[in-house]
């Protein structure tokens, strides 16, 4: 069921990365070897270092993916409000068709 679910992720994200950043992929996956990486520095708690190393030997690699998947459901949650805000809208034109449709029998 884990693995499902890992799979399911980087479906998603394998789908918002093509669309938002195509050239971080290669063969169709967010893999850590492809594309041009620029060095940097971060500063995170040794706890957090240790789950990491527990997880992944290539912490960049797991820094990489783990961004890549928040930026995911950043957009996800971006479209989700917009989605949301075009139904509250439409809503009562959306009410009033469904009057009009009940009251035909055509919607029960």
């Amino acid at each position: 069921m884990l693995r499902t679910s890992l799979e399911a992720v980087r479906r998603i994200v394998t789908t918002v990365m093509s669309s938002l950043w195509p050239h971080a992929l290669a063969a169709g996956e967010p893999e850590y070897a492809s594309g041009m990486r620029v060095k940097t520095s971060v500063t995170l708690p040794r706890s957090l270092l240790k789950e990491i190393d527990r997880i992944d030997s290539n912490r960049s690699a797991f820094l990489e993916r783990a961004a890549f998947e928040h930026l995911a459901r950043r957009v996800k949650v971006e479209r989700d409000v917009e989605d949301a805000a075009i139904l509250e809208r439409i809503a009562e034109e959306l009410n009033q068709q469904s009057d009009v449709l009940e009251f035909q029998g055509l919607l029960k």
